[in-house]
C-alpha cells in the first residue's frame, strides 16, 4: 500500500527531470546551432572578402611568410557612396608594417592630394590610381594598385585591403560606436551627396555616421574652422586604433559574425582565405600593443599637397625598420622622381631644415633656406654690374659706381638674377661712408648664384602632365573633387 502511494510522486519527479533535461538540451542544441550558423555566415564572409580580386600572378612575397614574420599592407578607403558620383577615389591611403613577434606596427598616411609620378602612368594625385585601374579591369584593380605603390616606393607590400565608406560606417555601428576626442568644431553641408557634418569639439561617443564625418572633414561652409590633410590623416589613424581596440574583445569567429557579414559586402583584399581565418581566430595575439603613427604633413600649393623629401624618406625608413628590412632599398631611390616634393636642402655645412615627427604630431613647416648671401659689410661699396640707373635714394654728387637700390632694399643685383632671393637686411645707402673711388668691380666678393636658392615658400615645380585634377576614366569618374563631402 505504501509503495503504491509513493509511485505517483516518483513519476512526477521523473517527469520534471525529463522536462528539465529536454529544455537544457534544447538550449544547448539551439546555442550550438546558432553558433554553427554564425560560423557558417562568418566563413562565407571570409570567402567573399578574400575572393574579391583575381590575382594575375603568384604572390612570392606573401607566400614565403612565416606566421611570426613581419607583414606589410596597403589600406585604401574608397568613396563609392550614393550621390558621390561613383568616383571610387581612394581618399584614405595608409601604408603599414606589422611585426607580430614584437606586437608593434607602423602606419604612414599618404596625403590623397600628393602628386605621384609612377613610371609609365600619368602623374596624378595619389587618390586617382585605384579608380583608373578599376575602370580598366575591376578584377585586377586591387592588385595593380598594390603593385604600383610597391614599385613607386621600392617597398615590398604583402597585401592590400579596400573598404568603402558605407561599410566603414556600418562596421562602426556594429561595434556599438567609438569613443573619440573630436579636435575641433566641424560643420559642412553638401546636398549633392547628402553630407551633413555637425560635430562639437570634445571627447564623446560617436556612431558610424559621425565617425565617418570625423575622418572626412576638411572644408567648412557653416562658419567653423577648416582642417588640413595632415589633421585628417591623424584622425584616420586615431579611428583605426579605436576599431582595433574594439575588435580585441572578440573571443571567437562566431562573435565576428556581424562584422564579417558587413565586411563580406564592403571589404576586398588579396589576403588568402586560410590566412585571414587564422588571423581572425588569433586576433588578440596579432593586434599590436604599440602603433607608431606617421603623418607626412606638407604644404598646400593648389592643387597639391607638397611633402618634404626628408620627411617622406624618414617615413619609408620607419616602415622598412618595422618590417625588418634594410633602411635603404637595394636600388638607390631618388624620391623627387616619384612624387612632387620639397627637395631636402644641401647647403655646405648646413643641416636639413626641420625634423620628422613620427607620432603624427602635425604638419611640418615648409623648408626655409639655411644659407643666405651675407649682407654687405658697412663701409664697403659693392659696385653695380648694371648700367648706371636713376638713383632711387637721395642723389650723391659722386661719379663712383652706385650701390644698387632695388625696390625692397635688396642687395646688389646681378645680371639675369632679378628673381633671386631678396635680403631683408639691406645696407643703408645714405648712412654709408663715401665709397673709395678706386674700388674695382672685379674685386667685389661674389655672392652665391641666386638661381640656386629656393624661394621663401619652397620650389614650385609645374605639375607633370599639365594636371589640374586629372582626366577621369569615363566610367568610374575617379578625378578628385574638392567639393565632395568636405574632403
Amino acid at each position: 500500500m505504501r509503495s503504491a502511494r509513493l509511485k505517483p510522486k516518483m513519476s512526477r519527479k521523473r517527469l520534471w527531470l525529463t522536462v528539465a533535461l529536454s529544455l537544457i538540451g534544447s538550449l544547448f542544441l539551439g546555442a550550438f546551432g546558432y553558433a554553427g550558423y554564425l560560423y557558417f555566415k562568418a566563413d562565407q564572409a571570409i570567402k567573399s572578402v578574400s575572393g574579391g580580386d583575381k590575382l594575375p600572378e603568384p604572390q612570392p612575397l606573401a607566400a614565403t611568410k612565416k606566421k611570426e614574420d613581419p607583414i606589410t599592407f596597403l589600406v585604401a578607403g574608397i568613396d563609392s557612396r550614393a550621390g558621390s558620383g561613383g568616383t571610387l577615389n581612394t581618399d584614405v591611403l595608409i601604408l603599414a608594417s606589422l611585426n607580430p613577434e614584437t606586437k608593434s606596427a607602423t602606419m604612414v598616411s599618404i596625403p590623397r592630394d600628393m602628386q605621384l609620378k609612377p613610371k609609365g602612368l600619368p602623374a596624378r594625385k595619389a587618390n586617382y590610381y585605384y579608380a583608373m585601374f578599376y575602370n580598366e579591369n575591376k578584377d585586377t584593380a586591387l592588385y595593380e594598385t598594390k603593385k604600383m605603390f610597391q614599385e613607386l616606393f621600392q617597398f615590398p607590400i604583402d597585401y592590400a585591403v579596400t573598404i568603402n565608406f558605407d561599410g566603414f560606417r556600418e562596421i562602426v555601428d556594429e561595434l556599438g560606436g567609438l569613443d573619440i576626442n573630436v579636435d575641433m568644431d566641424m560643420k559642412y553641408v553638401d546636398t549633392a551627396d547628402g553630407t551633413n557634418i555637425d560635430l562639437r569639439k570634445g571627447y564623446q561617443h560617436l556612431n558610424g555616421k559621425q565617425v565617418l564625418d570625423f575622418v572626412r572633414y576638411r572644408h567648412s561652409n557653416r562658419g567653423t574652422a577648416e582642417s588640413s590633410d595632415t589633421e585628417r590623416n591623424e584622425r584616420q589613424q586615431q579611428v583605426l586604433k579605436a576599431i582595433l581596440g574594439k575588435l580585441t574583445s572578440f573571443g571567437g569567429i562566431a562573435q565576428w559574425g556581424g562584422v564579417l557579414e558587413i565586411a563580406g559586402r564592403t571589404v576586398k583584399t588579396d589576403i588568402p582565405e586560410s590566412t585571414l581565418r587564422s588571423w581572425i581566430l588569433s586576433f588578440s595575439k596579432m593586434k599590436p600593443d604599440t602603433i607608431e603613427s606617421i603623418s607626412l604633413g606638407g604644404r598646400w600649393e593648389s592643387p597639391y599637397m607638397i611633402v618634404e623629401e626628408e620627411v617622406l624618406d624618414e617615413a619609408l625608413k620607419a616602415l622598412r625598420r618595422r618590417a625588418e628590412l634594410p633602411e635603404q632599398p637595394a636600388k638607390p631611390l631618388d624620391l623627387t622622381t616619384v612624387a612632387l616634393l620639397d627637395p631636402r636642402e644641401k647647403p655646405s655645412g648646413a643641416k636639413p631644415g626641420g625634423t620628422t615627427t613620427l607620432d603624427g604630431g602635425g604638419s611640418k613647416a615648409s623648408p626655409k633656406p639655411t644659407a643666405k648671401p651675407s649682407a654687405t659689410p658697412k663701409g664697403t661699396a659693392k659696385p653695380s654690374a648694371q648700367p648706371p640707373a636713376k638713383p632711387t635714394t637721395a642723389p650723391e654728387p659722386s661719379a663712383e659706381p652706385k650701390p644698387s637700390a632695388a625696390p625692397g632694399g635688396a642687395g646688389t643685383a646681378k645680371p639675369g638674377a632679378s628673381s633671386g632671393p631678396v635680403e631683408t637686411a639691406a645696407p643703408d645707402v645714405t648712412a654709408e661712408p663715401t665709397p673709395v673711388p678706386e674700388a674695382k668691380p672685379t674685386a667685389a666678393p661674389q655672392e652665391p648664384t641666386p638661381a640656386a636658392q629656393p624661394s621663401a615658400g619652397g620650389p614650385s615645380p609645374k605639375p607633370s602632365g599639365g594636371e589640374t585634377d586629372g582626366p577621369s576614366p569615363s566610367a568610374a569618374k575617379p578625378a578628385p573633387s574638392e567639393k565632395q563631402g568636405g574632403v
